[in-house]
């Protein structure tokens, strides 16, 4: 027989997992990226940045800080689809599945030496939009900013022909790329990290938590009050059991009394009866 659920457990089943693109603030290194996987962006981000000590790649601590976000992709049904994701995505030469996407190893090669932000968002439209499995996942890629949104918005609607290092000859209107499909399931849009669903989810899980300790906290003190008032009851209750065993004692002497008395007077009759009949004989 499987243990009986804990009360902690939808919240574990809840977890989100991500695919995310980072790029340095640095201004000695404006084209250095990364590729990690987590199921907390909030969190990952500050490890990168050092703020957390526990956890960061080494490769965002050697160089780079800070760090900033240029998009996450959101959506994966487990862990182990978002890491196969995330090492295609690191290593679009090695990637089999990529390398047939493009349907050149040379081009894959050299897409993996371009350095930017935007190169990493054109490899990212492939994998999204040409590359099985991952073009088959209903996903969702969300942009803190604005810029690469459109950017990527630009690229998609080009498609295979893009150049991600060309300006766009045509305009596109915001309304024009959110939300929008990016591929046969998935789709973009500017969110900023509070509004992800990862986080809208925590917020959900930390009132649960709260209302759960709030009601486990009332229920405490309802029981001692309970408890309190039945010991207070319970002692009140045997004061009133000893007033009435006194009130029943007094009332059963007084009535004693009153028959000793009652029997007195009869044995006083009796004594003068006969003390007349005496006298007449």
């Amino acid at each position: 027989t499987k243990p009986a659920a804990r009360a902690g457990d939808e919240d574990d089943a809840a977890k989100h997992f991500h695919c995310y693109l980072l790029r340095s603030l640095d201004p000695d290194h404006p084209l250095k990226t990364y590729i990690g996987f987590t199921t907390n962006p909030q969190r990952r981000i500050r490890q990168h940045n050092g703020v957390l000590k526990a956890g960061g790649a080494k490769k965002t601590k050697r160089s780079g800080r800070p760090w900033t976000f240029v998009c996450v992709v959101h959506g994966f049904q487990d862990k182990i689809t978002a890491l196969q994701f995330e090492w295609a995505w690191q290593n679009v030469d090695k990637s089999l599945n990529f390398r047939e996407a493009v349907g050149d190893d040379m081009l894959a090669k050299k897409m993996k030496r371009r350095h930017s932000p935007k190169a990493r968002l054109d490899e990212l439209r492939i994998l999204l939009t040409e590359c099985l499995p991952f073009c088959l996942y209903s996903l969702t890629v969300y942009f803190p900013e604005s810029e690469y949104h459109n950017t990527f918005g630009g690229m998609v609607k080009r498609g295979k022909d893009g150049n991600p290092y060309k300006s766009d000859t045509k305009s596109y209107k915001r309304d024009e790329l959110e939300p929008e499909a990016c591929g046969a399931l998935s789709s973009y849009a500017v969110c900023s990290l509070e509004d992800m669903p990862f986080a809208r989810e925590m917020v959900a899980s930390r009132e649960r938590k709260k209302s759960r300790r709030d009601a486990k906290r009332e229920s405490k003190k309802t029981r001692k009050d309970t408890e309190e008032n039945g010991e207070a009851t319970t002692e009140q209750d045997c004061r009133i059991d000893i007033s009435e065993w006194l009130e029943n004692a007094r009332a059963a002497m007084e009535e004693e009394s009153c028959l000793s008395a009652l029997l007195d007077d009869d044995d006083e009759g009796s004594k003068c009866s006969d003390l007349k009949t005496i006298d007449e004989d």
